[in-house]
């Protein structure tokens, strides 16, 4: 039996058996059905090849598409990824550029405070140095009423010394002058009066040849007296009955005396006057030494050997040397502080009534300094210091029996 598909299904052709005993008919017939079914398979195969034909060429066109479209498409994706780098690069540079600006304008900011802020300063300074003008003139009368009966005192303790000199081995004893006259206010004409008030002990930490035992704190003083002059060599031997001093001279600083030989001099003197004297605090000291300066020096900046009596071999912060007197001046030598206070810048240094210690923090009033301790307090350097070591903070000290003849002291008055 003989099978053919056609179209997806079978079509099952009549079996014709081979004898010889069929008849013509029926054999002419089973050929033309034959040849009938092998026409139509043979067009069916045509078709099916051109339509495989077409398939597949269609297939081939819908590939080369599909690979164009997709070329296009990852070409779009790089355009677009491209875009977002540089629209990223942008807002990369964008955001630098408002940090910079954020900072610019912080800077600027940060300027006007501080503008303000010293505008502010520079107002206060203004007003203090108003009041200064105006304490400074009310002292000036005064000042120049001091000075004749000033020199006259001096002028005497020097015909008194001379005596005392060409009368020395003899029996007795000659009349002592008083040390220090009192004027009419009950005041002695060698002192100053210095209104209390506050200020900035110690160093800022940017200034040249500051120490660490220099750290700045508020005080807060009340008034007091201060002797415009280191205590001479002729107010010193009428009390004592002695003169230890190295460089000799009735208006020179007395020197080579220790603190306690100072205490025992203030005690006799108080006693002897009816009077009472003592050594400055150190606070004292550096607010009158300052007079409302607050730079290194109270004339200025620098200190040269026309201002003070330091060894000019060694000046401040590399300035142009001066000349090395190597000895001390008179008491009334250069010119004095705002205040009115002389040699409170070299000469000899001068012993205060503190221990010496390490400075606090915290704000303090009229303060007295440790309770104890090894050393005693002396300021102002001598005349064989630095110019450094003459700074109006700068700090040193010594024991209490120890003498040298770079070494005095002046007074404060009690009223």
């Amino acid at each position: 039996m003989l099978q053919f598909e056609v179209g997806g299904y079978s079509q099952s052709l009549l079996s014709v058996e081979k004898q010889e005993s069929t008849t013509g008919n029926v054999r002419s017939s089973s050929m033309q059905s034959i040849t009938q079914i092998l026409a139509g398979f043979t067009k069916y195969q045509v078709a099916k090849e051109w339509t495989d034909e077409m398939y597949f060429n269609t297939t081939a066109e819908v590939t080369v598409d599909l690979e164009a479209t997709r070329r296009k498409l990852d070409d779009i994706g790089a355009e677009r990824k491209q875009e977002d780098q540089e629209k990223s690069h942008i807002g990369q540079r964008t955001q630098e550029a408002l940090e910079r600006e954020k900072a610019a304008l912080e800077a600027q900011n940060g300027l006007l405070q501080k503008q303000v802020a010293l505008a502010g300063e520079q107002a206060e300074l203004e007003r203090s140095r108003a009041d200064a003008q105006q304490s400074i003139e009310a002292q000036k009368a005064l000042l120049q009423k001091q000075a004749a009966l000033n020199a006259q005192v001096l002028a005497l303790a020097e015909q008194q010394a001379a005596l005392n000199r060409e009368h020395e081995g003899r029996s007795g004893t000659l009349p002592r002058l008083p040390v220090l006259e009192a004027s009419p206010a009950g005041v002695p004409a060698n002192f100053v009066y210095i209104r209390g008030g506050s200020f900035t002990m110690g160093s800022p930490s940017y200034e040249p040849g500051r120490e660490s035992n220099e750290a700045q704190h508020q005080v807060r003083l009340s008034d007091y007296y201060m002797g415009k002059y280191e205590v001479t060599q002729a107010e010193w031997e009428p009390v004592t009955g002695t003169n230890p001093s190295y460089f000799k001279g009735v208006n020179l600083p007395v020197e080579s005396v220790s603190w306690d030989d100072c205490q025992a001099f203030i005690e006799t003197l108080n006693r002897k006057t009816g009077k009472t004297y003592r050594l400055p605090m150190e606070a004292e000291w550096e607010y009158a030494c300052r007079a409302g300066t607050t730079i290194p020096f109270n004339t200025g900046g620098n200190l040269t050997t026309d201002q003070a009596n330091y060894e000019g071999n060694f000046p401040y912060n590399n300035n142009q040397k001066g000349i090395y007197r190597q000895n001390t001046v008179a008491v009334n030598s250069f010119t004095p502080n705002a205040w009115g206070l002389y040699n409170m810048h070299g000469n000899v240094w001068e012993w205060c009534s503190d221990w010496y210690g390490a400075f606090g923090s915290v704000a303090v009033t009229n303060p007295a300094g440790p309770t104890t301790g090894s050393d005693r307090v002396l300021r102002g350097g001598s005349w064989s210091s630095a110019a450094g070591g003459c700074r109006s903070a700068d700090r040193d000290g010594s024991r209490p029996g120890d003498r040298s003849d770079g070494v005095g002291f002046r007074l404060v008055f009690v009223p």
